[in-house]
């Protein structure tokens, strides 16, 4: 009986390939079980070989209504040929049945599916690049298309009876770039298309419901429309930066300061009639003017005057603005965040008269083009990294009177920290004579060179100057009482500093990485060190006090040019304080003290012969 079928199948097969054949596609229509038996019988070996072995794509027909897919997928599975296949079961009626496409790792470049089939599982066909899908198939499910690296195009029919895409439908599927949504499909679901960078052809205006990131990333996408139905799309194009023009259909869409993310080469926002925005010189607001929403990225405009009836700026409003040099009549900004961020056109602004709050936290966030400030009269206080990165800014004044933040633990991050980080052409500035303390970061990678600290100031924050490679002339305060962690961290050009007799306390990595410092002496007040204070530095003399509470190994660690450590009390009171950690460096370095000199070396429990020879 085996031998028969074969022989019959033999037949059919060749009368099959005396029809011709497309020149771009080969056909083949044949059947489960004849596809079952040319995959596996020997005796088809011959044929088989001379049909997989073509670069012309194979489009498989199968002719059963209803399909025995445990046949099937084991002659898929055989089949080991480098031709690639087009699967085509638009014949098949049994829609029963679920075939687990996940187990085929075969040369499959496109599928057709039979109108009544309702759902399928792609995972792993990494050869795959086109689908078409069932008229009734309602939803593309939850990572029904992930991991398919090659796919494309999806073509849905267009009387499709589809009405959702799940979230996650394409996760891992990257190099869709074209899918067209039908009618009936109103909802997509969060994160559906997120990061399909070649996505470029889609039509939203039937869709009623959009979750967030739905498109998010997608570069390549250039026009959108927004359905009559979607009235928020905060987040839903984040980073879509080659949308040019995008139209709204809904009167009553809601803009926030996510709306927009992103979308760099914006041109044109197209609005409803009867929408609750407007645009007025290029820039996006609320019809009662009270808001702004987005100064469009390419709009032409150089200078704008914000209208008085505005009192809230969203946060990255300008962000993306590449024309606008000069902005006027800002308004009070307290807790707006970021309003000014990244408008790297801007060069001059001026606010209202009598303005308290010129911001918060990095309202001129790499505003690279803003050479000049003026805070507004009525000042009462900017907040953390306000110009963090305005490699243009120079010579500014503080005003006294910021409200600055009280208490010697209040976290300085909260409020003034990063301030002028990164302001490589700030040189000299006038502090106001009441600021207490010298924030987080605050001059942090800037060009200052000279700086005069008022006495108000009590405390030095971490890393304040770090990176601070043109400091060479500083006045401390006569109050300064802590220096925290790294807070002159490689000051390399800082020669020398006179430390107040009010210090008690200098943190891990102070002066770490600050070679052209030769010397440094610490005031009676100091009574404790920290870690690698001057780790790194040029420091070859250190003047320790008697009051010091406590010494370690790890407080002169990495110092090669420390040579000596003058203590100004005893040899006895120096043994009293100092503690040598068993896995410590041995330390070289002469302690002279009141009463006689020593070398460290003699404090060390465990030292080298040559180490010791030194001791005598």
């Amino acid at each position: 009986m085996k031998k028969k079928s074969a022989f019959i199948f033999t037949i059919v097969f060749f009368l099959i390939n005396l029809l011709p054949l497309a020149a771009e596609t080969e056909a083949l229509k044949i059947s489960t079980k004849d596809f079952y038996i040319l995959c596996t019988e020997k005796s088809m070996e011959g044929r088989r070989q001379d049909l997989f072995e073509s670069d012309i794509p194979l489009r498989i027909i199968i002719t059963d209504k209803i399909i025995d897919s445990e046949k099937f997928m084991d002659a898929i599975k055989s089949y080991t040929s480098k031709r690639p296949l087009i699967l085509d079961l638009q014949n098949v009626e049994d829609s029963t049945r679920r075939l687990a496409f996940e187990s085929i790792y075969g040369n499959i470049k496109e599928i057709y599916f039979p109108e009544n089939y309702l759902g399928y599982n792609f995972d792993k066909m990494k050869k795959l690049e086109k689908i078409h899908l069932s008229r009734k198939q309602k939803e593309i499910s939850r990572y029904q298309f992930q991991s398919l690296p090659n796919l494309r195009e999806i073509i849905i029919p267009e009387n499709s009876e589809l009405e959702k895409i799940e979230w996650l439908a394409f996760n891992w599927t990257s190099g869709l770039e074209k899918i067209n949504i039908p009618p009936s499909c109103k909802s997509i679901e969060s994160q559906t298309f997120k990061g399909m960078k070649n996505l470029k052809d889609v039509d939203l205006s039937n869709v009623d419901s959009l979750g967030k990131e739905a498109f998010s990333g997608c570069i390549s996408l250039e026009h959108v429309t927004v359905g009559k139905k979607v009235n928020d799309i905060g987040g839903i194009f984040n980073g879509c930066t080659n949308i040019m023009d995008i139209t709204f259909l809904c009167p009553d869409i809601k803009f926030n300061d996510k709306s927009f993310s992103g979308m760099i080469n914006l041109e044109t926002i197209n609005l409803p009639e009867g929408s609750n925005y407007f645009i007025q010189d290029g820039v996006l607001m609320d019809k009662d003017k009270r808001t702004i929403v987005l100064a469009l990225p390419k709009c032409k405009t150089e200078t704008f005057r914000i209208p008085d009836t505005v009192i809230k700026i969203n946060s990255n409003a300008f962000s993306t603005n590449t024309s606008i040099k000069k902005i006027t009549n800002v308004p009070d900004l307290q807790n707006q965040n970021q309003v000014f961020s990244n408008l790297k056109s801007l060069e001059e602004i001026e606010y209202r008269n009598n303005v308290s709050y010129p911001g918060k936290n990095y309202t001129f966030l790499n505003c690279t083009n803003l050479k000049t400030f003026k805070f507004p009269k009525g000042t009462i206080s900017p907040g953390k990294g306000f110009f963090s990165g305005c490699t243009r800014l120079d010579n500014i004044i503080l005003p006294d009177g910021m409200n600055y933040p009280e208490g010697l633990e209040s976290w300085p991050d909260e409020y003034y920290s990063n301030f002028f980080y990164g302001c490589t052409s700030l040189k000299n500035l006038t502090l106001p004579a009441d600021i207490p303390e010298i924030y987080s970061f605050m001059f942090s990678k800037s060009g200052i060179e000279k700086i005069f600290i008022p006495d108000s100031v009590t405390v030095i924050r971490s890393s304040a100057f770090a990176e601070c490679d043109k400091l060479s002339d500083i006045s401390l305060s006569s109050n300064l009482k802590i220096i925290k962690l790294e807070a002159f961290k490689n000051c390399t050009s800082l020669s020398k500093i006179d430390l107040p007799p009010s210090l008690t306390v200098i943190e891990n990595g102070a002066f770490k990485g600050c070679t052209n410092l030769t010397c440094l002496e610490l005031p009676e007040s100091v009574k404790q060190i920290g870690n690698e204070f001057i780790a790194g530095s040029g420091i070859e003399t250190l003047i320790i006090p008697k009051g010091i509470k406590k010494l370690t190994t790890d407080n002169f660690i990495n110092c090669p040019s420390l040579k000596l450590i003058q203590f100004t009390g005893t040899v006895e009171e120096f043994k009293s304080v100092y503690e040598y950690f068993q896995d410590g460096e041995a330390l070289d370095i002469k302690v002279s003290c009141k009463d006689r000199d020593f070398n460290l070396l003699e404090l060390t429990k465990f030292y080298t012969v040559e180490e010791l020879k030194k001791l005598n």
